[in-house]
C-alpha cells in the first residue's frame, strides 16, 4: 500500500458486523464477489462487478449494469471508462436501487423459504 501513488486505506475488522460499517462508508464498490455487490445494492452504493461468473453476470444484467469481464482482454482505458461512467451516474444508480430493492428483498425472502435439496 505504501508504494501506491493514490491514497489507499486498508480496513481490518475485528468482528463480522464491522463489515457493514465499512461498506456503508464507501462511495463506490468494485467487487469480484456476489455478496459484495449485494451489500452495495442494499446500501444504495454504486457498484461495478468484475466477473467470470454467471451469477454475477445475471445479477448485473438485472440491474442494467456494465460488467468488467475477466475473460475478455480489457484494457485500462475501458476499465477506467466503466468506473468513470458509474461515478458520473451514481445518483441515478441510487434512485434505481431504491426502486428495485423491494422486489429484490421479496425474491430473497421467497428464495429462503424454498426447501433445501441435496
Amino acid at each position: 500500500m505504501h508504494l501506491m501513488k493514490s491514497k489507499a486505506t486498508l480496513v481490518r475488522w475485528e468482528k463480522f458486523d464491522d463489515i457493514y460499517d465499512t461498506i456503508g462508508r464507501a462511495d463506490l464498490i468494485i467487487s469480484q464477489r456476489l455478496h459484495g455487490l449485494i451489500l452495495a445494492l442494499l446500501y444504495g452504493i454504486p457498484l461495478i462487478g468484475i466477473s467470470d461468473d454467471t451469477k454475477i453476470d445475471r445479477f448485473l444484467k438485472e440491474l442494467g449494469q456494465k460488467n468488467i469481464s475477466l475473460m475478455a482482454e480489457e484494457n485500462y482505458y475501458s476499465v477506467l471508462a466503466v468506473i468513470m461512467d458509474m461515478w458520473e451516474w451514481r445518483e441515478e444508480f441510487r434512485k434505481t436501487a431504491k426502486k428495485i430493492l423491494p422486489d429484490f428483498k421479496t425474491r430473497a425472502k421467497k428464495n429462503s423459504e424454498l426447501p433445501f435439496i441435496c
